[in-house]
């Protein structure tokens, strides 16, 4: 298994140290043009406003991430929080040929043919890794001691304590330099710090809905998906990596919440892990592998995805409850941002509540499965944006469309007109959060429609890289 593991993490490492040669020669590219096109002393400058403005924006998001994790602003974070795949540096091995840094394994190739570019090319590493830091901690500064690109046989550096940048003021530009405009969903530090950093307080004052989506939502973004790449990288975890788990674990407990709910349990499993991790223990994930798939079940996945037809007459055969809520189990299982959990379902037989779905353009079935989404789950993650909202209820009736075809019914995927939305809102006295989404209509089938036909791959494949 380590093996195993320790190969897919050089291949990764490989692929990583291809990209970033390719971007190497990218910033060649474009300070050799600047400086064709300008000369060298007008060149600089401009190169340096552009690496300095790059280095704000990717800082600000990782900075911004790390607050939102409730991450101090120091240098452990800083690394913890870096958007910069480091395993292209940290995997190299001497087998691996060139240098520990792929940047300057592609750079020192361009030296001798032009030797300006040795200062281009050390600006760029001292530009962004100092903006990188200064701007991410507001207290510390940087200084490369050590640089391949000197012709040095490692790069070092050091980090300390600046009363410049604790005042605002960064080494290689200002802050009115760089491109002002943000996008429409970026938050400011004190924004992202009110919304996910609740107090105690805050937290067990919430609704309980709320509260098991925030416990949620912080365990998927604090310690679940760190702890998976951890083990299976055989890296480190952060010592402190459990705490915000640990912490709300603590508050379920306040609020007297079952210990024997799905959240509850699962944050449990993951804290062992992730204290496995941190005590230096392998962490076996095989127990919890998917049984391999058989040739056969393969063929009859796929067959239910091709057969799965839009079918509107039906028997009047009634559909056994336990087969219902089967098909909704399917719809449970669905992907999820951000394991929000938001799919909630109205089940309504037309035989015991006639008239509901008057309206529709096409004949109904015998059972509309309703897909909703309870909105307060939101409220957990505001950096969630409104597509994948619409993708968790879309999956969620996906699964249900297929799940009613593999055990045996038929069915056919709907859409509301604002009278049934009305009449179904008043029928069951829905609150104001249960966004009424989408349907699917189900029963055992009495038609057997010629399949749509559908293109082929290749005709809807805009592109492969």
């Amino acid at each position: 298994m380590m093996s195993t593991n320790h190969d897919a993490a050089k291949q990764t490492a490989l692929e990583v140290r291809r990209a970033a040669r390719h971007f190497a020669m990218l910033y060649f590219n474009f300070c050799h043009t600047l400086v064709q096109t300008y000369g060298e002393d007008v060149a600089f400058p401009l190169v340096q406003k552009a690496v300095f403005n790059l280095s704000l924006e990717r800082t600000d998001l990782n900075r911004a991430r790390a607050l939102a994790a409730g991450a101090s602003l120091d240098l452990e974070a800083f690394t913890t929080f870096n958007d910069l795949p480091t395993i292209g540096w940290s995997a190299w091995d001497e087998s691996m040929g060139g240098m520990r840094c792929p940047y300057a394994e592609q750079w020192v190739t361009y030296y001798p043919d032009h030797p300006w570019f040795a200062k281009f090319a050390s600006l760029y590493c001292d530009v962004i890794d100092t903006t990188n830091i200064e701007n991410f901690s507001g207290t510390l500064s940087h200084r490369i001691t050590k640089n391949l690109l000197w012709g040095d046989t490692a790069c070092d550096r050091e980090y300390f304590l600046s009363e410049e940048v604790q005042q605002g003021n960064f080494t290689y530009g200002t802050r009115d330099q760089a491109d002002s405009s943000k996008p429409e969903d970026f938050y400011e530090e004190e924004q992202v710090v009110r919304l996910f950093n609740l107090t105690d307080e805050d937290y067990l004052a919430l609704e309980e809905v709320e509260f098991r989506a925030r416990f949620r939502e912080r365990l998927h973004h604090t310690l679940e998906i760190q702890t998976y790449a951890s083990a299976y990288r055989g890296a480190s975890l952060n010592p402190n990596q459990t705490a915000t788990a640990k912490r709300l674990c603590n508050l379920w407990q306040q609020r007297g919440l079952s210990l024997e709910l799905h959240d509850y349990r699962y944050a449990v499993q993951l804290i062992s892990f992730a204290e496995a991790i941190i005590a230096g223990k392998p962490v076996d994930l095989s127990p919890y592998a998917p049984i391999p798939v058989t040739a056969e079940e393969r063929e009859g996945f796929f067959r239910i995805v091709r057969q799965r037809r839009s079918v509107r007459e039906f028997t009047s055969k009634r559909v056994p409850d336990e087969v219902i809520d089967l098909i909704l189990e399917a719809g449970i299982w669905a992907a999820h941002s951000c394991n929000l959990q938001s799919i909630r379902y109205l089940v309504i037989r037309e035989e015991s509540t006639p008239g509901l779905f008057v309206g529709s353009d096409v004949p109904g079935g015998p059972v509309h499965l309703v897909v909703c989404q309870d909105m307060r789950v939101y409220k957990a993650n505001p950096f969630n944006p409104e597509r994948n909202q619409l993708l968790d209820a879309g999956a969620a009736a996906q699964n249900i469309a297929l799940a009613a075809h593999a055990a045996g019914l038929e069915g056919v995927w709907l859409t509301f007109n604002e009278a049934m939305l009305q009449r179904l809102r008043a029928h069951f006295n829905l609150p104001e959060y249960i966004n009424i989404v989408t349907y699917v209509d189900v029963g055992y089938g009495d038609q057997t429609p010629y399949p749509v036909l559908r293109p082929k791959v290749a005709e809807v494949t805009l592109g492969r890289c």
